[in-house]
Order: structure tokens, then sequence, then C-alpha cells
């Protein structure tokens, strides 16, 4: 009886340590995927800080006020590989004589480029084609890319310059200023 009772404890002790070896390495495990969701969760909150900050910078300037939520769309709209997107903040205007946008696109870890290349692609097809309304080509002209990371910005923002009687170059300085609003709350967030 107590060989058969020895024989249990140890075959518990046995279990229980190989429970317990079991443990620590799902834990080690656990906690490097933490740090990469933590790194993941702070790229996205960056993300969202910058949209609520250019939103703010620009106030009653901002028109790209029509939030794009479904990713398909923004594939077919800026070229992007669906498959390249992670997460995405899109604001475009809702008025077609508008071209004001807002694009932040988290990209797939090592997509970065991709993403990055489809909006300088979107961009310089947007400055060849758009010429239905010249009085956007300023902004469309001082529109800027920017990358940050895996988070690639596109930022064609801004009020248009009212003054009929401005040269193309103060119409051009005037929308750089604009754009440069966007790209300072960037750079500022992005440490």
């Amino acid at each position: 009886m107590t060989k058969k009772i020895i024989s249990v404890a140890l075959s518990l002790v046995v279990a229980l340590s190989l429970f317990a070896g079991c443990g620590k390495s799902d834990k080690d495990v656990t906690n490097g995927d933490n740090m990469q969701s933590d790194v993941a969760s702070s790229s996205s909150a960056t993300m969202k800080k910058v949209h609520e900050q250019i939103k703010e910078a620009y106030g009653e300037d901002y028109l790209a006020t029509m939030n794009i939520t479904d990713k398909t769309q923004v594939s077919e709209m800026f070229g992007v590989n669906e498959a390249d997107i992670d997460e995405f903040i899109v604001d475009i205007p809702m008025m077609s004589a508008h071209v004001d946008k807002f694009v932040a696109i988290k990209a797939k870890q090592g997509r970065e480029q991709a993403v990055e290349n489809a909006l300088n692609t979107y961009l310089e097809n947007e400055k060849q084609n758009n010429t239905n309304y010249p009085v956007n080509m300023p902004k469309i002209n001082s529109a800027q890319v920017v990358r940050k990371g895996d988070i690639v910005y596109l930022t064609m923002l801004g009020r248009s310059n009212d003054n009929l009687e401005a040269t193309a170059d103060e119409l051009m300085n005037f929308a750089k200023e604009q754009v440069k609003k966007a790209t300072d709350v960037i750079d500022r967030l992005h440490v």
C-alpha cells in the first residue's frame, strides 16, 4: 500500500513539474507577443493622434470630411494592394470640386515601401490628370507623402488662396504652407 502511495505521489510530482515547465515556456512566448502587440498598438495610437491633431490644426479648413472605412475602397482609390494594409484612416471631401485628402496607412510588416510607392504613384497621377479645377493645382502639387516607420501618410490639405491677383509662385507658396501644417504634426508626434 505504501508503495502505491509513493508511486502516485511521485507521479503527481512529475506531472506538476511538467506543467510548471510548460507554464513558464508559454509565459515567455506570450511576453514576446505582448511586446510586438505593444509596438503595434503604439503605432496605431500615434496614427489616430496624428489624425485628430491635424483636424484640429486646420479647423474649418479641414475639407476632407468624409471618412472611408472600407479597405477595398481605399485600395481601389489609392492603388495600394489591399493585402499590404494593416490599418488605415482615410478622409476625402464630400464635394468633387475639392481635392483635400488625409490618408494614413499602417502597412503590414515588410510592406511599408510598397505602400509608400503606391501613394507616390497616386500623387503623381493626380498631378498629371487633375486639371478640371485649376484652382486645386497648387494644393495637389504641394501634397506630401511621408513615411514614419510602418505608417505612410498622404496629406493634400488646407485652405486655398482667395487672392485673385496672386502670382503662380504666391499660390504655390501658400499651398506649401498649408500642407506644412500637417507634416509638422506628423513630425512632432513621430519621435
